[in-house]
C-alpha cells in the first residue's frame, strides 16, 4: 500500500502536514539510521538533522515524492556524520536476516545458524558502498527507485550493483562452506585465498 504522503505529496510550509509525515516515516528512518551507525544516540542525531534539513526544504517548495526525497536527505545527513566520525565503519545491525533470505536455500536450524555467522563475516568483506546499497534495499525493503533516489544513482546502476554484491556473497558463501576447490570445508588459509580470488574477479567485472 502506497503511503498517503507519496500519493498526495507535501505542501509547501504546511507544518501540521510535515509533523504527520515525520511521525509516519520516523520509525523506518530511525531503524535505517541505526543500522547505518550502529549506535542509538548517533541514529537519533542523524535523524534529527535530517528532519531539520527536510523542514527547511519544505518551507521552500512543495515535495512530490516525499519518501524518496526524505531518504535522500537522511542518507546525506548520515554521510556528513560519517565524515565527522573518522573511525566509523558501516554497521549492519539486524540486516543479516534480510540478506540471508536472498542467499540461503537451507532450512535446518543449525545449518542456518552457521550460515548467519558466515554471512556476518562475508558482509564485512564487501566494499562499503555495496554494503550501503544492501542496507537500503533490504533492511527496510525500499524499492530500487527509492534506493536510486536516496543515493543519486541511476536505477539500473543500483540494480546491477546489488545483483553483483549478492552474487559475490553467494561465491563467498560457497568458499566458506566448501573451500575454493569445492572439496570440503576450507581452513582459514584456503578461505583467505578464495576470498582474494573472488575479490579479484569482482574487480575485473566492474
Amino acid at each position: 500500500m502506497v503511503a498517503w504522503f507519496d500519493e498526495r505529496g507535501l505542501a509547501q510550509a504546511d507544518e501540521a502536514q510535515f509533523v504527520r509525515f515525520a511521525e509516519d516515516i520516523g520509525p523506518k528512518a530511525y531503524r535505517l539510521a541505526y543500522r547505518w551507525t550502529g549506535d542509538r544516540k548517533a541514529a537519533e542525531d542523524v535523524l534529527q538533522e535530517a528532519y531539520c534539513r527536510a523542514w527547511r526544504s519544505v518551507c521552500a517548495h512543495e515535495i512530490r515524492h516525499p519518501q524518496a526525497w526524505f531518504m535522500r536527505i537522511l542518507w546525506s545527513a548520515f554521510q556528513d556524520w560519517r565524515r565527522q566520525t573518522s573511525s566509523h565503519r558501516l554497521h549492519l545491525v539486524a540486516m543479516e536476516d534480510e540478506v540471508f533470505a536472498n542467499l540461503s536455500d537451507r532450512h535446518d536450524a543449525h545449518a542456518e545458524a552457521d550460515d548467519r555467522m558466515d554471512l556476518e563475516r562475508m558482509l564485512s568483506v564487501l566494499p562499503e558502498a555495496d554494503r550501503h546499497l544492501l542496507a537500503l534495499r533490504f533492511s527496510e525493503d525500499l524499492s530500487l527507485a527509492d534506493v536510486a533516489a536516496a543515493t543519486n544513482l541511476p536505477v539500473n546502476t543500483v540494480k546491477v550493483r546489488i545483483h553483483r554484491a549478492l552474487r559475490r556473497l553467494r561465491d563467498l558463501k560457497r568458499v566458506w562452506e566448501e573451500g575454493p576447490s569445492g572439496a570440503g570445508a576450507a581452513d582459514t588459509g584456503a578461505v583467505d585465498t578464495g576470498v582474494r580470488d573472488i575479490n579479484t574477479r569482482a574487480r575485473d567485472r566492474t
